[in-house]
């Protein structure tokens, strides 16, 4: 499944991707999927795994360049997923060894999966609204 540019870093990107590769018939179904790939047996779906947390290290490292973090959570359902966290470590470290300079210059931030999880953008969506009411009625 050909995907845009800008949707390759998306979780529901990748599990509509593995849901096409194990010919699922629910293309969002992001369980099966990630238990399919904590079975280990089917290579192609282990390939794009490591690929798309690859990207997303690299993306953790352009942010990391451009903002000086110390710290990256990422938050939404695939964020419950140990193996995620896991490989995205993986290969922002892979990625990290591969570039001296960067190695030189920025020191490894922590990764971890935020506190709320799937509920994080629910949270931000009521603090927002709160925000809102606050400012009408001040």
């Amino acid at each position: 499944m050909e995907q845009l540019i800008g949707l390759k870093g998306s979780a529901v990107g990748f599990v509509q991707s593995g849901a096409a590769l194990l010919n699922m018939d629910d293309q969002y179904d992001g369980k099966t999927v990630f238990d399919e790939l904590v079975k280990g047996e089917n290579v192609a779906l282990k390939k794009l795994f490591v690929d798309y947390c690859q990207l997303i290290a690299r993306m953790i490292i352009n942010l990391q360049v451009t903002l000086d973090l110390d710290k990256l959570v990422i938050g939404g359902g695939i964020s419950a997923q140990p193996i995620l966290i896991q490989e995205i470590k993986h290969q922002y470290r892979s990625v990290r060894k591969q570039l001296p300079l960067l190695e030189m210059n920025f020191k490894e931030i922590s990764i971890e999966a935020c506190l709320y999880g799937n509920e994080a953008n629910l949270l931000g969506a009521v603090y927002n609204l709160l925000l809102s009411i606050e400012q009408r009625f001040s």
